[in-house]
């Protein structure tokens, strides 16, 4: 066998060694890849499957207000607090109630933030009249004239039509005056659609209600008859203002350090919030100077970088970023206001140029808090638990909190939460292969570079021994 047949035999093998390594390293990788048990045959026994309480970390008791009366709010509602925020996920998609007897309570998570609602007011329809060449009409009672409404939707049948309208308002049925007079629009072309059947005007209280709508005069059909359609919807709107509902409490304020702000000479200040994931959106400065003005601007604590280190993070403002009292104003807090960051920390920056830095007392900090809304169980299901802290838990999206109105009456009984505690029957699901074995894998990247380098050696001395022995033929056939 010739010395370069030796080489290629000594290379395949190397080869081989290297594949067979390779693929040892991705086999132990494989382990740690989470594999889908989830398949369309088993789907319904998947869902029918209870959720076990052992893969929930953390838990809270959460204390029924006794029911006083017959009409007690049949709801219950509790805000979630500092505690839920550090252990739950972000989206607080873990959040489970749990009796005890083990069984699921169905809930709503309900973030309050202000927000306007559209309500459908209560009507009974008559004097409806739809022939079939002419404007259509129907009057609607409100059966009282103390609701405040200013929108009407008015939904008819077909597509591609321009309808004019008009809807009315009467205190008796009998004189009536114009609301609003516009056009009903129903386009639609390939995937683009234009649909509007809702009319605004100004805010109303009639009791009665008469919508009148027009055939469109350009819209003829195939068999050359005019526009014939029928009124299928008609609903009367009110918008309801909604304040929400924040939760105020007071951040931690540390020292006052010198800093740069919009590249200029200024303070800086960090605030703690008292725990992880806490979300907030304002933050109210006690400030003891009389007179300043001064530019502001608000950074928030974030993992970043693939070690996950944590580095404070510009926060876009919402609201002005000036801080200013004029001479002779009243000392109330400055308030800044920007989007909404779930976080431990925010660091406030304030502009100082060549004045004094501001002498800061305190700062609370607030946002909308996250209400969870659930049925008044039974007094034999006794206390329910709040259970939180599974990152491997989906959303449960429960029927009950679908079906629940966005307007609550009456208001649901207020509890407040009890200390949290760790589950005693926590069970942590099991670790990836590599960090059970975390030696595993320094076995196999050593035993790669130990194959490598004997490939080198082997190759560099074979490839030496062949130009040592092509230079000796060489010599010999000069010498000849």
């Amino acid at each position: 066998m010739s010395t370069l047949q030796k080489l290629q035999q000594t290379w395949r093998a190397g080869m081989i060694g290297v594949t067979l390594l390779s693929l040892s390293a991705a086999l132990v990788h494989s382990q740690d890849v989470p594999v889908s048990t989830t398949a369309p045959s088993t789907s319904n026994a998947e869902e029918a499957t209870p959720e076990l309480q052992a893969r929930w970390e953390y838990f809270v008791p959460v204390p029924i207000p006794a029911a006083k009366t017959d009409d007690s709010p049949t709801l219950v509602d509790l805000i979630l607090g500092k505690e839920v925020f550090a252990h739950a996920r972000p989206n607080l998609a873990d959040l489970r109630l749990f009796d005890t007897t083990g069984k699921t309570i169905p809930y709503s998570l309900r973030y309050r933030r202000p927000q306007t609602i559209r309500e459908n007011v209560a009507a009974t329809e008559f004097n409806r009249d739809e022939p079939d060449d002419g404007p259509h009409e129907l009057t609607l009672d409100l059966q009282r004239n103390d609701i405040q409404y200013n929108e009407i939707k008015i939904v008819t049948s077909g597509t591609d039509f321009r309808r004019a309208v008009e809807a009315e308002g009467s205190e008796d049925g009998k004189t009536w005056r114009q609301l609003v007079a516009a056009n009903l629009i129903r386009f639609e072309h390939e995937k683009q659609k234009i649909d509007l059947d809702s009319l605004t005007f100004a805010d109303s209280r009639f009791r009665f209600v008469r919508v009148r709508v027009h055939p469109d005069p350009n819209r003829v059909t195939l068999d050359r008859e005019r526009d014939r359609f029928r009124i299928t919807e008609v609903n009367v709107v009110r918008h309801v203002e909604d304040p929400g509902e924040r939760l105020t409490q007071e951040g931690a304020l540390q020292p006052r350090e010198p800093g740069r702000t919009y590249g200029v000479p200024g303070s800086v200040w960090i605030i703690d919030l008292g725990g992880d994931n806490v979300p907030c959106d304002r933050i109210e400065a006690d400030i003891a100077d009389s007179e300043f003005a001064r530019d502001i601007l608000i950074e928030a604590e974030y993992p970043s970088g693939p070690l996950g280190q944590l580095r404070f993070t510009y926060v876009a403002m919402t609201g002005e970023r000036l801080w200013q009292r004029k001479p002779g104003e009243p000392k109330k807090p400055l308030i800044a206001t920007f989007q909404e960051v779930q976080t431990r920390r925010l660091k406030l920056h304030v502009t100082d140029h060549r004045n004094p830095p501001l002498s800061i007392h305190s700062i609370k900090f607030s946002g909308p808090v996250r209400q969870v809304v659930f049925a008044r169980p039974t007094s034999e299901a006794g206390e329910p638990q709040l259970f939180f802290g599974n990152p491997n838990a989906e959303l449960p999206n429960y029927d009950f909190a679908r079906n629940l109105p966005e307007k609550l009456a009456p208001q649901p009984a207020r509890t407040e939460l009890k200390t949290a505690a760790r589950n005693p029957n926590f069970v942590p699901p099991p670790q990836p292969f590599t960090e059970r074995f975390p030696w595993l894998i320094y076995v196999v990247l050593s035993s790669v570079s130990v194959v490598l380098a004997g490939m080198i050696v082997s190759l560099s001395r074979e490839a030496i021994m062949i130009h040592d022995a092509n230079g000796l033929r060489s010599g010999v056939q000069i010498s000849k």
